[in-house]
């Protein structure tokens, strides 16, 4: 609640909610730091009497609540991440709590200077309770649910891989029916905090040199739409007609065509530019063509969902960290493979920060420019172009779906899906070597996919 407060801008009902949260569960209060930002503060009043008011008429015996407390924070040690790999290291433990201490300081330190420079309350609020979580000497399992919130605003590879491994904690009886005393070895401990932490160095690779940047919240944004065309038939007139019905008379509708030959475009009047056949090439022409802040990259044969630019608008306002919207797919008709498809999809971008084009990708074009620009290559240009921006900001799935034509996986879709995977299996095998061997590469891939002759490349600045 004191999230969803904060998104909508109503500074008193945030510090209500927060209030609120600390009577429920007092570790809520290491978010309240967070809050001291100039929108905020004209609430801040509301916080005393929350606090105050439950507490009167148990003031005889707050002396015992604080050793309680006191006590609890102080006593102990099981589980902690960072605890556990310093005892192993051979530090005692008093000096280990200090180290912790510390940690945890300088975690929330970097996590309040980030969000007066523009990071959202969601994001330094999950940055400080994990904080808490890997610095704390005591980690039991429901401990986890401190950041559930997080996980269902904004899913987590390490949170959705620490709730499975976190599976080990429950040993601890074992080892007490078995050897007489309540735990486990420090092997297990490994198992539960290493494969998150591995999951969260890979989730959030390129995000490190990214946290002290200042990050501006855009109030309004021009979009500029690109199309690629090649014989897409008569979808086109139906698409543009959804597309104009939806954003302002003066957006920039480009298309991007690859050479078509069946007479789709004859009475298109928005503005064409022709380029080499190629999603890549076509999306990289059309790109250089227009002049929007943030270019949407749609499909013909999409069906845009309804609301969508109302609610692009607000998503490019509350994501001032964001290089690239990702607003999703659903097949049409559906299907239980094309569901597959779909699921895979989603964990993809989630997870990896890797978008495919029919997802309808949004780029930020100051992104585009600090990473090179878009890649004008036949094929994969919609994983190199996620994998670039990924060092520029923030790859976020909005999950607000169009829909998409099933025709192609209709009668052949294990033949398909083994090629798409080969495919990107093997493009993404080919970037590790450079990237300019991925883009040659690109090319035999494009031959392969579609069956044609090789364009040659070139990429665009």
């Amino acid at each position: 609640a004191m999230l969803l407060a904060d998104h909508h801008r109503r500074p008193a009902l945030v510090w209500l909610f927060l209030g609120l949260a600390i009577q429920i569960k007092l570790v809520a209060i290491v978010c309240a730091p967070l809050l001291v930002t100039r929108r905020n503060l004209r609430g801040v009043w509301i916080l005393a009497p929350v606090l105050i008011l439950p507490t009167l008429p148990f003031l005889a015996d707050i002396d015992q609540w604080w050793k309680g407390v006191t006590g609890f924070a102080g006593g102990g040690a099981f589980n902690g991440p960072l605890f556990t790999a310093l005892s192993l290291m051979g530090v005692s433990p008093d000096s280990a709590r200090w180290i912790g201490i510390a940690c945890f300081g300088l975690i929330g330190l970097a996590a309040f200077v980030a969000s007066l420079r523009g990071l959202s309350l969601t994001r330094s609020a999950a940055i400080v309770l994990g904080g808490l979580i890997v610095c704390s000497p005591v980690v039991h399992f429901w401990y986890l649910t401190w950041l559930l919130p997080f996980a269902v605003i904004r899913p987590s590879f390490a949170l959705t891989t620490a709730s499975i491994t976190m599976a080990g904690y429950f040993l601890a009886w074992q080892t007490q029916d078995l050897h007489g005393w309540w735990g486990f070895g420090h092997g297990t401990a490994a198992l539960i905090w290493l494969l998150p932490l591995f999951a969260l160095l890979a989730q959030h690779r390129s995000s490190i040199p990214r946290i002290f940047r200042r990050m501006k919240a855009e109030t309004t944004a021009r979009i500029s739409i690109v199309v690629p065309t090649l014989n897409v038939g008569p979808d086109l007139p139906r698409f543009i007609s959804n597309l104009r019905d939806a954003v302002p008379s003066d957006t920039e509708i480009i298309l991007a065509d690859g050479g078509s030959t069946d007479g789709s475009l004859a009475f298109i009047r928005e503005t064409l530019v022709r380029s080499a056949p190629g999603r890549g090439q076509q999306i990289a022409a059309g790109i250089a063509a227009s002049s929007g802040d943030w270019i949407l990259i749609a499909h013909a044969d999409t069906h845009p969902a309804d609301g969508w630019h109302q609610r692009l608008q607000q998503a490019i306002h509350h994501h001032p960290q964001a290089a690239m919207l990702v607003l999703g797919q659903r097949f049409l008709p559906p299907s239980i493979p094309t569901l597959f498809v779909e699921a895979l999809n989603e964990l993809r971008v989630v997870f990896g920060g890797v978008a495919f084009g029919d997802q309808t990708m949004v780029i930020r074009r100051r992104a585009l420019d600090d990473c090179c620009g878009f890649p004008a290559q036949p094929l994969m240009e919609d994983v190199e172009v996620s994998m670039r921006l990924q060092s520029c900001g923030e790859i976020i799935y909005l999950g607000q779906e169009w829909q998409v034509s099933a025709q192609k996986w209709h009668g052949r879709f294990a033949r398909r899906f083994s090629l798409i995977v080969r495919i990107m299996f093997t493009y993404q095998l080919a970037r590790l070597r450079s990237r300019e061997h991925a883009r040659r590469f690109s090319q035999q891939l494009y031959a392969e996919y579609y069956g044609g002759p090789v364009f040659p490349t070139q990429e665009s600045g």
